[in-house]
């Protein structure tokens, strides 16, 4: 949070959401698992447009209003996650 000083305020208003994360140790780091590769997330964002494009007809980034509502309702078994603490 040293930076966060560093900004003026109406830059900082701007934000909606600020987020603290605590350093890592360099043996932190080194215990961090390998990541999945970025050709093997390319492929599955590949298919998830494949499919966004399949069921409306557009992405999900162009959806508005009515659109946006029918393809992305508020259903029974998203309740709990949406209300649950974001730091669990």
């Amino acid at each position: 949070m040293r930076y966060v000083g560093r900004i003026s305020g109406p830059l900082l208003d701007r934000f909606d959401l600020v987020v603290e994360v605590p350093r890592l140790t360099p043996e932190e780091l080194a215990r961090a698992p390998e990541g999945e590769p970025s050709a093997r997330v390319r492929e599955r964002v590949l298919e998830a447009r494949v499919r966004m494009q399949a069921r409306q007809g557009k992405l999900n980034s162009e959806l508005l209003g009515r659109a946006l509502r029918q393809h992305t309702p508020y259903l029974p078994p998203a309740r709990p996650c949406c209300k649950r603490p974001l730091n669990t």
